[in-house]
């Protein structure tokens, strides 16, 4: 396992690693505002990710409240 070096600029609480060479772990705990920091980070990686890119942590979305924000979030991927 080695660390991806992905960019996060000033976003907090983003942890990418390379897993058996094979496959980039994404751990995410998005804070205020919540799934927007979720979304900044995955628009400057997305050409990064691949089929073999796993999402796994908190992503605090909220259906009522920001469904376009996590609409969009899906699209992109």
């Amino acid at each position: 396992m080695q660390d991806n070096h992905w960019p996060s600029y000033a976003l907090r609480n983003f942890l990418s690693l390379k897993i058996e060479d094979k496959y980039d772990l994404v751990g995410i705990w998005a804070c205020r505002p919540y799934i927007e920091e979720y979304y900044v980070y995955q628009s400057i990686n997305i050409n990064r990710y691949s089929e073999n890119t796993i999402l796994i942590g908190d992503f605090n979305s909220n259906a009522k409240w920001e469904k376009s924000m996590a609409e969009e979030v899906i699209q992109m991927l």
